[in-house]
């Protein structure tokens, strides 16, 4: 026993102190090494992770964390727990940060981002500065051939601008006047006027070199003076050109938007197209109309919003993203509500991205969701006009004064040679895991949402609408009882329709139940297409959601309702 617990005190005096990955040389030998970018294909694994630590912070209740990238949302965490906080020498959060390193241990996926817990002391090693990640080659050997395509900021998001935006060189710009492009060009010149903006200019168009225009307030955001900082360098840029004073012009705010390339990288000798974008709200509807109404669950980007408590909710897995619109593919609506959006950006960077060819114009207000989540609306029929119901304000028991949770979206939708409707897209206050949570909030969501509906119905009781979304409640609970109404202008649902075992729109144990719906105005009813009601089953796993989405056919013109009133005053 004396023995052995000898061997064993010296084992991290020689993890220290050998060459190489700073671990015994037989354990680096059977072990597999990876770089922190790769941590995701090794789910499941025991590994040895390099990486240098760029972030590092210490929790309030004592749990450590070190990061590799300063936007850590999608990339590999290090776990320190608390306990093992303790065992460390120095702190971890001060002594790792800044530092490359070699930690040992097997990766997991938490909240679906790959997560590394570290216990001992002994399985992590701080390696010399200038040790190169496994499997990438140095900056200096040769360029790949289209190094302008991504940052390596931009190859950690869920969904990268190349893929949705056109990369030219400079000498094209002309072409893209007023469309986000990512520009690859040379500066040859940049001075700082007297009025304290910079100008920087590039080589190309030969006739009218594109400027690039910093103003004065923003200067000082990047590192160094910019006219000096990228003078004679070739660099990448994003944004929207604009002619000014007979020249294309693109404004810069800070230097996330331009990146120094090497010198030997050429600009692509053609535009680089990603995807062929159809135009949106040309399509023209047959006989029918699908409307459909799909809950993606926290459709969030890889940004944090400031004004958002938006961090708690991580950007949305891309293989999530691609199960949503493999969904959304298969659906196939000529318009569909949308619930769990975070921002219009990234709602347009999603359809651009994985569903170019669909034609959706993307419809989005922002909401008072303090997390983010919006209701929006995709549509490839001809949008009207929009409202946002988000500032009204009505009573939500006991006097109390409240607003929609997130918003009452209402679009027109006006289909050519077609009968025009109103959608109108919800997302009640959830349950939170209770019977009856929120209850007061929803019940007082249905009565505003239906006092919209009865101001529209005694104006024009023929009107025609839907109401869709996520109501957070079953078709019998009393908010929906009291969104549906009674009477001739009761809505109607067509729950009647669908097969016993379609009844489930929320998909997770143990909370499986239909709470998701597609409801009509009375005339709406009337262009119904009897059994297209449905509700297409899936998993988190094959949908990306949490949710199933509802779908429904309705004629494109009217029938009945007006027509018939209108034949018996002829």
């Amino acid at each position: 026993m004396r023995h052995n617990r000898k061997a064993w005190l010296v084992l991290p005096l020689v993890c220290f102190m050998t060459a190489g990955w700073g671990v015994p040389i037989a354990r680096a030998e059977e072990e597999k090494t990876i770089s922190w970018q790769d941590a995701r294909d090794h789910v499941g694994e025991d590994v040895a992770v390099v990486g240098r630590v760029v972030r590092a912070n210490r929790t309030g209740s004592g749990t450590v964390f070190l990061n590799f990238a300063q936007d850590y949302r999608g990339t590999l965490s290090v776990h320190i727990p608390v306990q093992a906080a303790a065992r460390f020498s120095a702190p971890p959060q001060d002594f790792y940060r800044g530092k490359m390193i070699r930690v040992r241990g097997k990766i997991v996926l938490f909240k679906n981002d790959p997560s590394l817990t570290l216990t001992d002391p002994g399985n992590i090693a701080v390696l010399p500065d200038d040790t190169p990640l496994p499997g990438h080659v140095a900056a200096t050997t040769s360029p790949a051939e289209e190094p302008w395509l991504d940052t390596e900021d931009e190859r950690r998001l869920n969904i990268r601008p190349s893929e949705y935006l056109p990369t030219i060189a400079a000498a094209h710009v002309a072409d893209f006047i007023d469309q986000e492009v990512i520009v690859v060009g040379r500066i040859v010149k940049g001075f700082r006027m007297p009025t304290g903006h910079v100008a920087l200019d590039f080589d190309q168009p030969q006739d009218k070199p594109l400027k690039l225009f910093i103003r004065a307030g923003y200067v000082d955001n990047f590192p160094e003076p910019p006219h000096t900082l990228y003078r004679d360098k070739l660099v990448r840029l994003r944004g929207s050109p604009y002619e000014f004073d007979g020249r294309p012009n693109i404004s810069v705010s800070g230097p996330g938007q331009i990146t120094i390339l090497s010198d030997d990288v050429s600009p692509p000798t053609a535009p680089r197209i990603p995807v062929d974008l159809r135009p949106t709200m040309t399509a023209v509807p047959g006989e029918e109309i699908t409307i459909a109404s799909f809950n993606v669950e926290n459709l969030f980007d890889s940004h944090d919003d400031p004004y958002r408590t938006d961090d708690a909710a991580d950007a949305k897995p891309r293989d999530a993203m691609k199960s949503v619109a493999d969904k959304i593919r298969k659906l196939d609506a000529d318009v569909l509500a949308l619930v769990e959006v975070e921002n219009r950006g990234i709602l347009d960077a999603f359809c651009k991205a994985f569903l170019p060819d669909m034609g959706y114009e993307a419809v989005l207000f922002e909401g008072n969701d303090r997390r983010g989540i919006d209701v929006a609306l995709l549509s490839r029929l001809p949008v009207g006009p929009v409202t946002s119901h988000r500032h009204l304000r009505f009573e939500e028991g006991a006097g109390r004064l409240t607003r929609f949770r997130r918003d009452l979206l209402q679009v027109r939708i006006e289909p050519p040679g077609g009968t025009p409707f109103d959608v109108f897209v919800v997302h009640f206050k959830s349950k939170g895991g209770q019977e009856e949570g929120g209850a007061d909030t929803r019940r007082a969501e249905a009565a505003q949402v239906r006092s919209v509906l009865d101001q529209m119905l005694e104006r024009d009781p023929y009107t025609h609408f839907v109401v869709c979304g996520d109501f957070n409640d079953t078709i019998d609970s009393e908010p929906l009882k009291t969104l549906i109404g009674t009477g001739p202008l009761a809505l109607h649902d067509f729950i009647k329709d669908l097969p016993s075992d379609e009844r489930i729109s929320y998909n997770k144990e143990p909370y499986l139940s239909m709470i998701d719906f597609i409801l009509a105005s009375p005339a709406m009813a009337e262009r119904y297409l009897p059994r297209s009601y449905r509700i297409p089953q899936g998993s988190s796993e094959t949908l990306g959601s949490d949710h199933n989405p509802v779908i429904a056919k309705f004629k494109t013109n009217q029938v009945g309702g007006r027509q018939q009133a209108e034949k018996r005053k002829d």
